[in-house]
């Protein structure tokens, strides 16, 4: 799907880890003046979310190996593209949030104008921050977070909640355990809701 939309000459995908660990998808894409960001919003389109990759890296040309086939060990990791300025929160409930999306996403630290989804972000990881920023006093829903996707855009949508509703206990082991196709099934089910 990447390599046949404008602009691409060439495109590859990878799984790598964030820095918590968490698999993270990762597009490599060649062509003259290819835009990865506008890549992105065609994905969005045609693919669920969870097949768009997190990051993207433009390269010259794809590393290969000497029988010709793409060299997967020599893709340059994301923290090797040189890295924009990132706006630092404004307020204590851009500060919360920032935190908030940073440890969901397995980051060190989220600028306040960055996109969720851009970052890694997907339906299980925004239940995720939903529960986080109930539990530190600000009531999001997730569609909020599929609608506001920034730290800025959502601070200004969040209530404050009153401290004993703030946090419900979490468990000490998981609930449930689901495959990674069941987290997938789930992922595409939610997404479909809030289209």
């Amino acid at each position: 799907v990447i390599r046949s939309l404008d602009g691409v000459t060439d495109a590859a995908v990878a799984v790598l880890p964030d820095a918590s660990g968490n698999p993270r998808l990762v597009g490599y894409l060649t062509g003259p003046g290819v835009d990865a960001g506008q890549v992105r919003s065609e994905l969005v389109r045609l693919l669920p979310s969870y097949m768009i990759p997190a990051s993207w890296l433009v390269l010259e040309a794809l590393p290969l190996t000497a029988n010709g086939k793409l060299d997967r060990k020599a893709l340059p990791r994301p923290a090797l593209a040189g890295q924009e300025a990132k706006r630092a929160a404004g307020n204590d409930r851009e500060r919360v949030l920032s935190e908030i999306f940073a440890d969901v996403l397995g980051v060190t630290e989220v600028g306040v104008d960055e996109d969720f989804f851009v970052l890694g972000g997907d339906s299980i990881r925004s239940i995720q921050l939903v529960s986080r920023a109930r539990a530190a006093g600000l009531a999001l829903t997730t569609r909020d977070v599929f609608e506001r996707r920034t730290v800025t855009d959502l601070a200004r949508t969040a209530t404050e909640t009153p401290a004993e509703e703030a946090a419900a206990p979490e468990p000490a082991d998981a609930l449930i355990t689901l495959s990674a196709e069941e987290l997938a099934d789930l992922e595409l089910e939610l997404s479909e809701d809030l289209t």
